[in-house]
């Protein structure tokens, strides 16, 4: 009798023990699904406003001494007013094609010479860039005239860069053959940074054929 009882004890208690762990498994299965459910949404709200908050751009382009190969562009931050100012923002030329053929487009043409190479009608002028007449540690266009980094745009205001025309590279052809291939479509590529945010990446085109357009960028 004695015995029955303690194997009754010891199989109630291994019952027991068996539904708490049950109740614990079940208890952190919902537990996660739970925390994921309120990741979830954490993520989705914060992708809501990151969406929200994206920066519109008003890009212009103009010849201000007609007739030569200068040009301006211009890049206004016109919203949204709740952005208040971006940290950091860079402006990058896309080649005219995503393709271009690397490393040698043309016969003869030093493979070293095509990443510096832009293919498009406008490139920046290297070493110039918004502020740098005015702050000696502000972000310069690098060598190639491909990208301008620079610091702190609030919403309303616009930074100014300098662009002039670009020209083939060695064994290409004459200039006007590569004035044909390239075009006049500067195809933009902007990267805008502020803290506590995810960068945004912003593309577009500007017909520059004309003494002065204006194109939406967002």
């Amino acid at each position: 009798m004695s015995g029955s009882y303690c194997c009754a004890v010891a199989v109630a208690a291994l019952i027991l023990s068996i539904a708490s762990i049950l109740v614990t498994v079940v208890a952190v299965y919902f537990g996660k699904r739970s925390a994921d459910a309120a990741t979830t949404a954490t993520n989705i709200e914060r992708e809501r406003r990151h969406a929200e908050m994206r920066p519109r751009y008003l890009v212009t382009c103009d010849a201000p001494n007609p007739g030569t190969d200068q040009r301006r562009l211009y890049v206004k931050l016109a919203g949204p007013g709740e952005l208040g100012a971006l940290d950091q923002l860079t402006v990058t030329i896309r080649d005219d094609s995503h393709f271009r053929l690397k490393p040698a487009p043309a016969p003869g043409q030093p493979p070293e010479s095509v990443p510096d190479q832009v293919w498009g009608p406008l490139r920046f002028v290297p070493g110039t860039g918004p502020g740098t007449l005015t702050r000696p540690a502000a972000f310069r266009a690098d060598a190639a005239g491909r990208a301008t980094t620079s610091a702190g745009l609030p919403v309303g205001e616009e930074h100014i860069y300098a662009l002039e025309m670009t020209y083939p590279p060695p064994g290409w052809g004459t200039r006007q053959l590569w004035v044909a291939r390239v075009g006049s479509t500067l195809r933009l590529r902007v990267e805008s940074r502020k803290e506590g945010w995810d960068p945004w990446i912003a593309v577009g085109e500007i017909n520059v054929a004309d003494a002065r357009t204006v194109a939406e960028i967002t």
